[in-house]
Formats: structure tokens, C-alpha cells, sequence
């Protein structure tokens, strides 16, 4: 396919090639008058780096296109003052031969302009390619600049991503160019002309909200938008395009059959044996599964998963890698579920596995199990979106929104027209990370819903996901969910009594988080800004007020007391503004002032205690606080009584109006509570630290409280009540034994009648797959040359063996500084070198180096566990340094303490445990299927010098190989990789 414009006209330079695809019905008779729909400049640059003046344009491509054709093309290089890196080359295909007689930058800056003249210019990002238009040549380029991607976001809000690539292949663009930004130029051109027809499709009311929403932001887009707007295209949304519409059928967030009458619950047991050869060979999952591996492992944990479930107990089982674990579980949890008329709720830690049951096991479940089931996926309310917050936004988006918010809600729009689900992970168009202050405005919040007065109540998605999910046999849910659910008595998940708690190694660590409190100056600003904006701004739940009692012409004495009122909230909402400012700032200088470090890579964290005299020093600045605080919600209070009391159709969204106060006011004396616990810190079973800026001079100081045993909560709250549950995870146990996970989960005391305990090895034969390396030769982690020494086998290692290496570290400081010291090298050597941290998000440094074979990724905390990189991708792993938790951190400290009183000894009890269990969730990063084959080097050398270290080793299912010297190691890993039968050397 060519890209959708019609062929250009005969002008422009020698060598305009025509388009191979057009389209009709686009040009009228007679003179014309441009439009930017039609009429533009599509640009593309390519360029040494992202950020002037340090990187320089490299290459222009840009088209004309008038009244839908394109008439002219332009393309030239740039030869740059620099030098051209050997990553730019292997990004941009431009060497240093392909600019060597290219004009300097001003002279082809002056070409493109005599090109474009003044027309507006079409380019992928807008920001990026005005940055460096900006500082080139003579003088900036007065343009303007419109965001092929923005518009995209609005117009595709549910496509999986935004780039050039997928765009193309989603409306079936390409070019033929010779240069590379000269086919991007052209590929541009052609998505925009579809984004446009696209947009042309969309009903009238919802093009005047999107211009709306735009007026007075100074986005760019706001041109094209008002041209679509006069157009006055009365059509349904992406009637005319295929694909872009969320798919018909099964709901996004619900799966299985649809609801039939439910019978009451029971407890007929399954046949334990009928489950076990359902996944034995000759069985439904190899008859429903093209390629089905048997695995004996897996058929173990499905029986015994049963027999937990048949006989009312409890059961710890530890799967290694690739046993199949989530099919082991899921399959005799439906079919006990459908059986008996219950509910089960499968709970993970990470987002990665909560979608791969819901989207992956689960539909193959669903065809190959004889049963009908349902099931669902279930989030905390605030994935959802409100529609009556939303819509309260879109009448008067000017009082409820920023300029800034404005132009980020654009890929809302469209999007609220049509989900089904409401999930704002479904809408990749919404940057909710940049947007939170938006987000927390239209979001569904439990403190804003009325529940069945909603208006949007047969519609509201949040409420229709926790229906559903209440009349679902399986709920897909995560650790966070769940303890949110814990602290509010059920009232998110309602009643259930079998549980499987997946990714179980993570569950003392979130419920200590959620069991605790947290407080910022970032939760006061939450409460502010949603009030009257940031500083001065015009844009809130009081300005909305205000408009919206003008509107309903009130008597004179109503006005004057809501105008009073209204100024009383807004200047009490400005002054809690001041005074948590002051008291963060405050905060921050005294603790920053005592730690010593100011400016640090890390947040430094300060424990403090029960009876400690912590905050006496910040009196001055603290009880204005806390009053502010108390001032706040009363003045809200008289709002809300007030508005209570008027007729409740005196204006429009007057019941939204209220509920915005009534969450307020709820999530302001939330914050003075939590704010009196942290400062009194009374509780003796808690800890208490806070955690300093990482800037210097910023006021972002976190007070923090966890529960030090989370035990007794989990069999109090969790545990009681339920008939079964199932803990699992790869690693649980140590050796074979899960004594220290049992003690950490309050499971040790419990009989054995009641709760079952199963170790699984993996079925991969780690003899041949995976060759463990421990040299001798490396300082010890506490010297001065280890850093050195790391440095130097991780370049030597890659050098020799040309194999995609992850490198887990234990600090970003040792992280950063072997980036600095290997990268250069490495990269004039066409390796791909990824710091996290550094070159982007994890998701997108992840992906990245999954799409080559010879990078290296150097990854901290989150990489130890929850990513998947399986094949050839990832085939060299190095544990730097043994995953030791820090002594001084608040909660190991708490710990160990208690340990001492018990007369324990808190290494050996607690911190080995810990750092083993790391050490094998790092471990599992390498071998991820049977045809996975890759060394691991474990850099730290403690783990043949000590008697603790040697346990490193021994908790692994292969055993190791020490060497001498690092020439030693490196060849037999390079032969260990040639041996074609994978055998050891």
C-alpha cells in the first residue's frame, strides 16, 4: 500500500516521485482556499540526539501537500559540527561520508525555509522538531507546528501505541523515498491525512467538546480542530474506519458465559484424579493445545491445589520456573467455583501476570474446560473513570481545568464516548502519569459516588465492574486491591472464602505498605488543586461553584452569603497551601540540616520513635498546619450544608457539585488524621521514619508509618473466615524448606491438619540450560577496587561473547558510575549499553533490549524480579552484588531489633533469608522456557569465601563452577555457548 494522498502534480524538483495510491473526491472546481486539513508542510528531522544545542539536525525530509495533493518535496542533509557517534549512526543510518559535502546547517535551514514559505508545518512530535528548528539558523522558524501524535491520542485514544511505525501500519501508510526522512516526511503526511478523515467521521458534539476543551490552551492542535469543527461532520465515531473502535463482544474487564441463575453455595468435593488427568498426556489440555508440554510438576500442584480446596485447607507451594503454576491453580479453582456456586479471587503483585491470567490462561480455560464459568477483572476505583465527574468537566471545562489539563484531557473525548469498560489502562492516548492532578478530578472516587442517586449509575463503571465481579466464579485482582480491601472491611470485593495469592513472596511487603500510612505535601496539593487550581488559577470545584450559582440567578441575599462563603473556602484552601508548604519546607531544612546529606542520589530515610520528642522543633510551622487543615474542612463543610439546603434542580451539576465538596471533605480530615498519627507516632507496634528530598532545596519530604508485624493482622483480617487458600510463587522456601516464609506470613503456628506445605522443582534441565560462574578472583564487595573490577568483567564478558547481558545491581550509584565506564567503549563497538534510570522507563528500556541480541541492560531493585525476557535476547546474567536489604533502612532496622530481644541472631534469621530469596527471583530472570540456554555470573565472591554465602549457591537447582582468574571464566562461558549440546565444561 502507498500512502493515501494523490499523486503530485508535475513541479517541483528532479527526482519527485509519485505516490502510488489515491484517493477522490477531494478537489473541487475553481480557485480554493487552503485549509489546514488539506494544506502543509509535513516535516520529518533526523538529528545526533534528542536535546539542542548539544545535538544537531542531521538530515530535513519534508513534503507540500495542497488541497490534498502532494505538489513539492524537499530533502537535504546537514553536515553538523560535531561528530557523529557511532549510536547515531546505527539509529539514523547518516555516517560521516553521507555528510561530507552536505551544506552547513544555516544554509540548509535558509533552503527549507524558501521551501515551506508560510505554511503550517505537520510533525510527528511538534515539540521536539520546533526545539531544534528553533536554534538553527539565523533566526527561529515562525511556522507553527502541529502534533501528528497529539492528534492521534484523540483520535486513536485505544491504539496500543502512538510512533510513526504503528500508525502507519494501522492505516496501511508507506513511502518509497530514498532518504529516511524524506519516507517518514511522506508516511507523515499520509497519517495525518487519514487522522483527519477520521476525525471528519466523528459526531458534531463531540468535535465542539474537543475544541472546547482546547480554547484558550494554546495547543496546536486548536487550528486543525476548529477547521474540523466548521465542517460540521455529523457522522458516528470511527464509523469509516475499521479497527479503531474498542472490539464487540466479551467486555474488556469481564470474560466467560453469560449469567445464569445462581444455586447456593456448597462443598462437593472434585475428583482429584479426574483434575490430574486433565493435564497428564492423552488428556483435554494436549487435545486443546497445539504444542502442550506434559509437566509432572504442574500435575502434582493441580492435585494438591484440589485436595486443599476438597478438604478445607490451606496450602504454601513453592513452583519453580516453568512449572505451569497459574494452570495448576486456575483449572481446579473454576471448576470447584462452578461445582459448589462460590466465588474464588486470585490475587498477583504485578500488573504483568494479573493480565496475563485474565487475557491469556484464562480464555484457554474457557475452551478447553467442559464447564461454563465467569470471570473478571477487577481494579481499585480509581482506574475507572466517572462519568458524572467527567461529564460536570465538560460543561464548563474553562472553571474545572487548566490550560494544561486541557490539552492533556483531548484523548479522553473520544474515549469516554465509547469504552465499555471505563479502565483508563485501556486509553494508552491519556499520559495518567503527567495528567494525575486531571485524572484525580474525573476519576471514580468512593467519597464523590452517590451510588444509586447517580444519574450515570446504569453506566457507571466501577459500579458495573464490582457487580459483575460479585457474580463472577473468578476474580482477577492484585495485592494492592486486596489489602485495600482488608483495611475497608470487604467493602470492595464483598464476601469470598477461597483465596489464591500468587506472587505470594511480595505479600508481606505490600500489606506493611497498606497497613501503614504516607504522607506528602503532594497528598495536600491533591486536595488544593482539584479546590482552586495551582496559585491563582481560576480553574476548580470553587470557581465551578461560583459559575454555576451566577447561572441559577439567585436573590440577592443567597448570592452574597455563597459569594462570602465561596471566598472563605477558596482563601482557606490557599492558606492550608501556605502553611503545608512551609511545614514541608521547614521539614525538609531540619532533617537535611541533621542527616548531612543534602543533594543525595537516594532518598536518606530517618527512623524515629514512639516517645521521641521528633517534631518539637517544628512547632511553629506544624500546629498552623494541622489548623489549616481543620479550617479547611469546616469552611467546606458550610458550603456543603448550604448547598444541601437549596433546591436541587437550582442549577446545573449541583448534585456533582456537592459530591466534589463531600469527598473533599472526607479526604482533607483523612490527611489531619493521618497527620496526627505520624507526628504523635503512639504506636508502639509501628515503625515510623521519613524519607528526605532527593534535591536539595525541594520540600518533598515523606512521612511514612508500616505495621512491624504484619502477622497477627493478615490472621485477624486475611485468613479468618476463609476455607482455602493457596499461597505460591517460584520462590517461597529455601533449600526445600518453607520454615522462614510460613514464620514472616504468620503460618507457622497453624496445625498441620490445616495448612499443607509442597515444594516443586522446575522441569528445565538447568544441567545443560544454564552454566553458574563464581570467581574467585574478584575483590571483595567492600574494597575499593571492586567497583573497577566489575566494570572491567562486565565489558570483558561482552566483548568476548557478543550475547544480550543483564547486570542486576544492588544501588544506582554503583549502577551509574560502570555505565559511565563501559559505555563509550562498548558502543563504539555496536553494542546497545541500557542504564535504568538513565535511558528511559522500565517498560521501555525492557523492550528495547528485548528487540536486540548484543545489549546490555543494567538494572536495580525492579529487574530482580517481574520482567520476561525469554530467548536469545537475554542469555548472560550478572549478579553483582549479593542482594543484602540495608541495615539503617527503617523497617530491616525495626526488624532486627526485634530479633536481638528475642535472642536471635537477626543475620541469620532475617537478612540471609531475604537476600536468598532475591537471589533466586534474580536467578529466574535467565532460563524462562526449555529452550532458553545462558550463564549467570554471580560477581560477588562472598559466595565461596563464606559459610552464609555458600547458601547462595546451594539454593539454586544447578550447581556451580569456580574460577581463578577472569580470562579463565570468560573463555569457558565463550566454549560453554559454542558446545552446540549445551554440556557443561
Amino acid at each position: 500500500m502507498g500512502i493515501h494522498l494523490p499523486a503530485p502534480v508535475p513541479a517541483g524538483p528532479a527526482g519527485t516521485r509519485q505516490s502510488r495510491s489515491t484517493y477522490g473526491g477531494i478537489l473541487i472546481a475553481g480557485a480554493r482556499i487552503m485549509s489546514i486539513l488539506d494544506s502543509f508542510i509535513a516535516i520529518d528531522l533526523e538529528t545526533s540526539g534528542l536535546e539542542p544545542p548539544g545535538a544537531e539536525i542531521l538530515e530535513i525530509g519534508a513534503v507540500r501537500v495542497e488541497h490534498g495533493r502532494i505538489v513539492d518535496r524537499f530533502q537535504t542533509y546537514v553536515k553538523p559540527a560535531g561528530r557523529i557517534t557511532d549510536e547515531t549512526v546505527r539509529l539514523t543510518g547518516i555516517t560521516s561520508d553521507t555528510v561530507r559535502d552536505a551544506p552547513p546547517v544555516d544554509a540548509a535551514i535558509g533552503r527549507f525555509r524558501s521551501f515551506v514559505t508560510d505554511m503550517p508545518l505537520i510533525a510527528h512530535h511538534g515539540r521536539f522538531e520546533s526545539r531544534f528548528l528553533d536554534v538553527a539558523g539565523d533566526s527561529p522558524i515562525e511556522n507553527s507546528v502541529h502534533s501528528v501524535r497529539e492528534l492521534a491520542r484523540a483520535a486513536l485514544p485505544t491504539l496500543h501505541e502512538h510512533r510513526v511505525e504503528t500508525l502507519a501500519e494501522h492505516f496501511s501508510v508507506d513511502s518509497n523515498a530514498p532518504h529516511k526522512a524524506l519516507n517518514d516526511a511522506e508516511t507523515l503526511a499520509g497519517i495525518y491525512h487519514d487522522l483527519v478523515e477520521l476525525l471528519r467521521s466523528v459526531s458534531l458534539q463531540s468535535k465542539q467538546q474537543m475544541l472546547r476543551m482546547l480554547q484558550g490552551s494554546g495547543s496546536g492542535l486548536l487550528p486543525v480542530l476548529v477547521e474540523l469543527a466548521s465542517e460540521g461532520a455529523r457522522k458516528e465515531f470511527l464509523s469509516s474506519k475499521p479497527g479503531g473502535r474498542l472490539p464487540d463482544g466479551t467486555l474488556f474487564n469481564a470474560g466467560g458465559e453469560t449469567l445464569q441463575t445462581q444455586g447456593e453455595p456448597s462443598d462437593q468435593p472434585l475428583d482429584v484424579k479426574a483434575v490430574s488427568q486433565m493435564l497428564e498426556p492423552g488428556g483435554s489440555f494436549e487435545d486443546g493445545i497445539s504444542g502442550y508440554e506434559y509437566r509432572p510438576q504442574q500435575v502434582e500442584m493441580a492435585r494438591a491445589v484440589t485436595e486443599a480446596f476438597n478438604n478445607g485447607r490451606h496450602l504454601a507451594v513453592e513452583a519453580g520456573t516453568g512449572v505451569g503454576k497459574s494452570i495448576a491453580y486456575l483449572a481446579p479453582s473454576i471448576l470447584y467455583a462452578v461445582r459448589n456456586n462460590v466465588r474464588f479471587i486470585v490475587s498477583t503483585n504485578t500488573k504483568n501476570l494479573q493480565e496475563q491470567l485474565f487475557f491469556k490462561d484464562l480464555p484457554v480455560l474457557a475452551a478447553i474446560l467442559d464447564v461454563p464459568f465467569r470471570y473478571a477483572l477487577l481494579k481499585g476505583r480509581n482506574n475507572y473513570i466517572c462519568l458524572n465527574r467527567w461529564a460536570s468537566v465538560l460543561n464548563n471545562p474553562d472553571a474545572s481545568l487548566t490550560p494544561y489539563e486541557r490539552i492533556g484531557a483531548l484523548p479522553l473525548v473520544l474515549w469516554a464516548e465509547t469504552t465499555r469498560t471505563g479502565d483508563i489502562t485501556e486509553n494508552t492516548g491519556f499520559d495518567a502519569v503527567r495528567q494525575a492532578s486531571l485524572w484525580a478530578k474525573i476519576c471514580s472516587d468512593p467519597g464523590f459516588c452517590r451510588s444509586q442517586r447517580c444519574r450515570n449509575n446504569g453506566r457507571c463503571f466501577a459500579s458495573n465492574i464490582r457487580r459483575t465481579s460479585a457474580r463472577a466464579h473468578l476474580v482477577v485482582i492484585n495485592h494492592s486491591l486486596l489489602f485495600s480491601d482488608l483495611v475497608t472491611e470487604n467493602a470492595i470485593l464483598g464476601e469470598f472464602s477461597h483465596l489464591v495469592l500468587d506472587e505470594a513472596h511480595n505479600l508481606e511487603k505490600v500489606a506493611a505498605h497498606y497497613l501503614g500510612k504516607e504522607l506528602s505535601i503532594w497528598r495536600v496539593r491533591n486536595i488544593t488543586d482539584p479546590l482552586c487550581g495551582p496559585g491563582s488559577s481560576d480553574a476548580g470545584t470553587l470557581p465551578a461553584l461560583r459559575h454555576w450559582i451566577a447561572t441559577s440567578d439567585p436573590d440577592p441575599a443567597t448570592a452574597r452569603a455563597f459569594d462570602a462563603g465561596i471566598k472563605a473556602a477558596t482563601a482557606a484552601a490557599q492558606d492550608l497551601w501556605l502553611r503545608a508548604r512551609t511545614f514541608f519546607d521547614d521539614l525538609s531544612q531540619h532533617f537535611v540540616k541533621h542527616a548531612g546529606r543534602p543533594g543525595s542520589e537516594f532518598r536518606e530515610k530517618i527512623r524515629y520513635r514512639p516517645g521521641e520528642s521528633t517534631f518539637d522543633a517544628l512547632t511553629e510551622s506544624l500546629d498552623p498546619f494541622l489548623h489549616a487543615l481543620g479550617a479547611l474542612c469546616s469552611r467546606l463543610k458550610d458550603l456543603s450544608d448550604w448547598l444541601r439546603d437549596l433546591p436541587g434542580d437550582t442549577f446545573v451539576n449541583q448534585d456533582e457539585i456537592c459530591n466534589e465538596l463531600g469527598g473533599c471533605i472526607e479526604t482533607t480530615q483523612t490527611v489531619l488524621d493521618d497527620l496526627n498519627d505520624l507526628v504523635t507516632a503512639n504506636d508502639e507496634n509501628a515503625v515510623y521514619w521519613l524519607e528526605l528530598p532527593v534535591r536539595e532545596k525541594s520540600a518533598d519530604t515523606r512521612l511514612f508509618s508500616a505495621p512491624l508485624d504484619v502477622s497477627g493482622m493478615l490472621n485477624g483480617g486475611l485468613y479468618e473466615g476463609k476455607s482455602s487458600i493457596v499461597f505460591t510463587s517460584a520462590t517461597l522456601g529455601i533449600r526445600g524448606k518453607l520454615t522462614y516464609f510460613l514464620r514472616r506470613m504468620g503460618l507457622e503456628s497453624m496445625p498441620g491438619t490445616r495448612l499443607q506445605t509442597l515444594c516443586l522443582g522446575s522441569p528445565f534441565d538447568y544441567g545443560k540450560q544454564a552454566l553458574v560462574c563464581a570467581p574467585r578472583f574478584m575483590p571483595s564487595p567492600k574494597s575499593a577496587e571492586y567497583q573497577q573490577a566489575v566494570a572491567a568483567l562486565l565489558h570483558k564478558l561482552m566483548l568476548k561473547t557478543k550475547r544480550g547481558t543483564l547486570a542486576l545491581f544492588t544501588s544506582y550509584g554503583m549502577l551509574n558510575r560502570t555505565y559511565d565506564a563501559i559505555k563509550p567503549d562498548l558502543r563504539s563497538n555496536g553494542v546497545l549499553v541500557l542504564g535504568q534510570g538513565i535511558d528511559g522507563s522500565r517498560t521501555n528500556i525492557t523492550d528495547r533490549f528485548k528487540l536486540e541480541e548484543t545489549a546490555m541492560l543494567l538494572g536495580t531493585d525492579s529487574f530482580w524480579e517481574g520482567i520476561d525476557v525469554p530467548g536469545n535476547a537475554l542469555q548472560v546474567l550478572g549478579i553483582v552484588r549479593l542482594p543484602f536489604a540495608v541495615p539503617s533502612e527503617p523497617l530491616v532496622a525495626a526488624h532486627i531489633e526485634e530479633l536481638e530481644k528475642q535472642g536471635k541472631d537477626p543475620f541469620l534469621n532475617y537478612s540471609v533469608p531475604e537476600a536468598i530469596l532475591k537471589f533466586r527471583q534474580g536467578f529466574g530472570r535467565l532460563i524462562r522456557n526449555k529452550t532458553d540456554r545462558g550463564a549467570v555470573v554471580v560477581m560477588d565472591s562472598r559466595v565461596l569465601s563464606t559459610r552464609y554465602g555458600r547458601a547462595f549457591l546451594e539454593a539454586l537447582p544447578v550447581g556451580h563452577h569456580a574460577f581463578n582468574s577472569q580470562e579463565e571464566m570468560i573463555g569457558a562461558i565463550a566454549d560453554w555457548f559454542e558446545d552446540t549440546n549445551g554440556t557443561n565444561h
